[in-house]
C-alpha cells in the first residue's frame, strides 16, 4: 500500500523537473511570460533574471518557436541593458540575435536613441565579421577560429550552436546552460572621420597683454583605425581684438594629430597629439608663419547613428623666430562616422 504514494510522487516529480513544467506549451515559457510581467510591473530585476532563466531551458526540440522565444528573450535583456547603461552586454545581446536571424530588424519604428545607437554598433560588427569569414583562415592546423567556436543553449541534453564569444567577457549572472557572448571593447573595421566645431581660444603671457580671448572654429578629416587609433587633418580658425591701433589679429592652422580613443561605457575618450604650421596677420593678410605643436584631450557622446557629440581641450604651442606663445582651444561640435565596406 506504501508503494502508491511513492509511484505518485515520482510522477509529479517528473512532470516538475522534465523539459516542459506542467502547463507549459513549450521549456521556458512559464519564465519567459514571469519575465515580460515583471517587465510591464517596471521591475527590472526580476525581469532579468526570468529571462535569463528561460534562455537557459529553451530547447529547439520541444519548442517549434524556438528561435523566435530566443529573440524575444534576447531583445527585451539587450533593452534592460540599455536602460541601466551598460551598452556593451546590450550590443552582446544584439549580436547574438544577429547570428541567428541576419534579417532582425528593431520592432519600434522609432526606438529610442541609445537602443538604435546600441543596434547599429552590433550591425557593424556583425557585418565585419561576415567580412572576415570570407578571408582564407590564418589560424594554426588544429586551432579554432573565433568565428568558428560556438556556444550552446542546453536543456535536457541537446544544444544549439549559439553566436561565438568574443575575448572580452561581460558582468551577467550565469545560468546554466546559457551562452553569454560579449563584445569586443575596441573596433573590428577602418572607418572614415569628419567633425566640425567652434568654442574660445584663450591667450596666456604677454600675448594676453595685447590680445583679447577670441573665437575660433575648426573642421577635421581622417579615419579610425581597428585598434581605436584616430588618425586625422585639422584646419582651424581664430580671432582676437587687438588695441585700437592695431585692429583684429587673425590665424590659421593646419595641423596632422594622433590619438588613442577608447570606448568607455557609453562615451569616447580621445588622448593624443599633433603638429603642423600657424599663420597670423591682420584681416585677410596671413604673412607671420612659425611652428604649431598641439596636445588633445576630449569626450564623445553618440547622438543617433554616425553621429556624435564633442567637448575638446586643445593647449597648443607656436614657436617662431621670435619667440613661442602658448594658447587654449575649448571647443564643442559634432563627430561623424562611417565603415569602411
Amino acid at each position: 500500500m506504501r508503494t502508491e504514494p511513492t509511484i505518485l510522487g515520482l510522477l509529479l516529480l517528473g512532470l516538475v523537473t522534465g523539459p516542459a513544467r506542467a502547463g507549459e506549451a513549450f521549456p521556458g515559457q512559464a519564465d519567459l511570460a514571469a519575465g515580460l510581467a515583471c517587465l510591464s510591473n517596471l521591475d527590472t530585476d526580476c525581469a532579468r533574471s526570468r529571462l535569463e532563466q528561460a534562455l537557459s531551458r529553451f530547447s529547439p526540440e520541444a519548442d517549434p518557436d524556438f528561435v523566435a522565444h530566443v529573440i524575444e528573450a534576447r531583445q527585451r535583456l539587450a533593452v534592460l541593458a540599455v536602460a541601466r547603461d551598460d551598452l556593451t552586454e546590450a550590443e552582446a545581446q544584439f549580436v547574438a540575435i544577429l547570428a541567428i536571424d541576419d534579417g532582425f530588424s528593431l520592432p519600434d519604428a522609432d526606438p529610442p536613441p541609445k537602443v538604435r545607437y546600441v543596434f547599429e554598433q552590433a550591425q557593424k560588427r556583425r557585418a565585419a565579421r561576415k567580412v572576415r569569414a570570407t578571408r582564407p583562415p590564418l589560424t594554426p592546423i588544429g586551432a579554432v577560429p573565433d568565428d568558428a567556436a560556438s556556444a550552446a543553449v542546453t536543456s535536457g541534453g541537446s544544444a544549439v550552436p549559439a553566436p561565438p564569444p568574443p575575448a572580452v567577457p561581460i558582468t551577467t549572472v550565469e545560468k546554466k546552460g546559457a551562452s553569454p557572448v560579449a563584445p569586443e571593447s575596441r573596433s573590428t573595421s577602418w572607418q572614415i572621420l569628419a567633425g566640425a566645431d567652434g568654442g574660445g581660444i584663450f591667450l596666456f603671457g604677454r600675448d594676453a597683454e595685447a590680445l583679447a580671448a577670441g573665437p575660433g572654429a575648426s573642421l577635421s578629416l581622417g579615419c579610425a583605425l581597428p585598434s581605436d587609433l584616430w588618425l586625422r587633418i585639422h584646419l582651424a580658425w581664430g580671432r582676437h581684438e587687438a588695441s585700437a591701433e592695431d585692429g583684429v589679429l587673425q590665424h590659421l592652422s593646419a595641423v596632422a594629430s594622433g590619438a588613442y580613443a577608447p570606448r568607455l561605457g557609453s562615451v569616447r575618450l580621445r588622448l593624443g597629439g599633433g603638429a603642423g604650421a600657424l599663420a597670423t596677420g591682420t584681416r585677410d593678410r596671413y604673412d607671420h608663419w612659425g611652428a604649431l605643436l598641439q596636445a588633445e584631450t576630449g569626450l564623445s557622446w553618440p547622438a543617433s547613428g554616425a553621429l556624435a557629440l564633442s567637448l575638446s581641450l586643445r593647449p597648443s604651442l607656436f614657436l617662431t623666430a621670435d619667440g613661442a606663445s602658448f594658447f587654449l582651444s575649448a571647443s564643442a561640435g559634432m563627430e561623424f562616422s562611417w565603415p569602411i565596406p
